[in-house]
């Protein structure tokens, strides 16, 4: 993501650790624990505003004021320390993503230049993020995944930008390629600054969006967005394939999605297909989906859909038309064709529905 020697920046987090207990000592007895406690040090676990004003017997608000100006403290001698290198890496981090980047990415970004299986400490790294000068931090909220965002982006123009996004996909009531949206919103955004690569920082720290394939928007509150049940997951699965595929296969790939962390039965995922007249058995094991235009029901329906259109038809126009819905032998098609209940042969090798 960075370029340049990342050789400083890889010695200041082995160091990190250490260089925090440094700066809290500048901290006052009570500022420490409240530094402590709300950057989860030591592993201890993050304590709210509220358990921490319990322990010293003062508000929620008190609590916060005091963890303010800790922070300001601590803040103001970052350029004494190597800590620097790592606020020059992730502000450049930070403007490659247009000024607004997901917390946990950031994250991966310090994480990726670190030695292999090297156990990087996230407490401190989120304390070291919190004392840059330029950047803010916010913590997780309704609408918002963690972020770090430039300070220049004002907190209004985020909100305002996010929520124009999400009307504008209702407005879709489908997925539409990013260029697509930021076309569409482009005078909406002319006054706010919100270019492509800030709308899709945007999509990622935003609860309610999503982005397939690095291209598409989407609400993750649409099932054929974000599968919930598992008739869901194999519509995705289908849907995103394009093609027919064995009922095993189907299992694979959406044990291989991790949709939601759930392991899946192969024979569930049989049962799906099986119970739902939106999945159409067109060979041994392999589902297709109703809404390609695929028919339920045995080759012999298949056979007598495709008559009932047409009076008369070869025996070489009727495989050709079948095998379009089943994937099947020819000679299972020449079989069922052998039915004199259903089928009349009128011609050499010509068929018509018997009446």
């Amino acid at each position: 993501m960075v370029n340049g020697n990342n050789a400083n920046v890889v010695q200041t987090i082995l160091e990190l650790p250490d260089l925090m207990n440094n700066m809290l000592l500048l901290l006052s007895d009570k500022e420490k624990v409240v530094i402590n406690k709300r950057f989860s040090l030591g592993g201890n676990g993050k304590h709210t505003l509220e358990d921490i004003g319990q322990e010293f017997a003062v508000t929620r608000e008190r609590v916060r004021q005091i963890e303010k100006s800790a922070l300001a403290k601590m803040r103001r001698n970052v350029f004494n320390s190597t800590l620097r290198y790592i606020h020059e890496f992730v502000g450049d981090c930070v403007n490659e993503n247009g000024g607004i980047m997901n917390e946990e990415k950031l994250v991966e970004a310090l994480i990726d230049v670190m030695p292999a299986n090297f156990a990087v400490d996230k407490s401190s790294i989120h304390l070291a993020l919190n004392l840059h000068e330029k950047l803010e931090c916010v913590g997780n909220t309704i609408n918002f995944h963690p972020y770090v965002r430039d300070k220049s982006i004002s907190d209004y123009s985020l909100k305002y930008a996010s929520g124009q996004l999400v009307n504008q996909m209702y407005r879709y009531g489908n997925i539409k390629s990013i260029e697509k949206v930021h076309n569409d919103l482009k005078d909406t955004f002319e006054g706010i600054s919100f270019d492509l690569t800030k709308i899709k920082s945007l999509i990622e720290i935003d609860k309610r969006l999503t982005l397939l394939d690095n291209e598409l928007v989407g609400l993750l509150e649409w099932r054929h967005v974000n599968p919930r049940t598992l008739r869901d997951k194999i519509m995705y699965i289908l849907r995103g394939e394009k093609k027919p595929m064995h009922f095993t296969e189907i299992a694979d790939r959406i044990s291989s999605a991790k949709f939601d962390g759930r392991s899946v039965n192969m024979q569930a995922v049989h049962n799906e297909l099986i119970r739902h007249d939106q999945f159409v058995l067109i060979g041994r094991g392999i589902y297709a989906l109703k809404e390609w235009g695929f028919e339920s029901g045995t080759v012999a329906a298949v056979i007598e859909a495709i008559l009932a259109d047409k009076k008369e038809l070869s025996q070489d126009e009727i495989i050709e038309q079948v095998l379009k819905q089943r994937q099947v032998k020819r000679i299972t098609i020449m079989l069922a064709l052998k039915d004199g209940g259903k089928f009349e042969r009128v011609g050499r090798k010509v068929y018509k529905l018997r009446k």
